[in-house]
C-alpha cells in the first residue's frame, strides 16, 4: 500500500511525520496519475497532428459540402471518442474498486 508523509510542521506527538495509508490517498493518486497520463496521451496526439499537418488532409482548406464537412467532424469525434475510451474504462474500475460508484458497464439495464 502506499504511504504519504504529511508536510513540514505536521508531526505526531512523538515527533514523527504522520504517515497515511488511507483508501482516500490511493484512489486520489490513482485519478491524479490517470488525468495526467490522459492529459499527456491528448497533448502529444495533438502534437504530431499538428507537426505532421495532418489537419489540412483532414480538413482540406477547398469548399466542401456541408454534408462532407460533418463527416470529416464527426469521424474526428469518433476518434477522439476512441482514444478516450480506455482511460474512461480505467477510472470507472478505479472508483469501482473504491465504492464511489454502484454503477455498472452494462450497456441494457434491465
Amino acid at each position: 500500500m502506499s504511504t504519504m508523509i504529511s508536510p513540514p510542521g505536521l508531526t505526531s506527538s512523538s515527533g514523527s511525520p504522520v504517515v497515511s495509508t488511507g483508501p482516500q490517498i490511493v484512489y486520489g493518486r490513482m485519478r491524479r496519475w490517470l488525468g495526467i497520463a490522459y492529459v499527456g496521451v491528448v497533448v502529444t496526439a495533438c502534437s504530431i497532428v499538428l507537426s505532421f499537418d495532418l489537419s489540412r488532409s483532414i480538413f482540406p482548406a477547398s469548399s466542401q459540402s456541408m454534408a462532407s464537412l460533418a463527416l470529416n467532424l464527426t469521424g474526428a469525434i469518433l476518434l477522439f471518442s476512441l482514444c478516450s475510451l480506455p482511460f474512461d474504462i480505467v477510472g470507472f474500475n478505479i472508483e469501482r474498486l473504491y465504492g464511489r460508484t454502484t454503477s455498472s458497464l452494462s450497456l441494457i439495464h434491465i
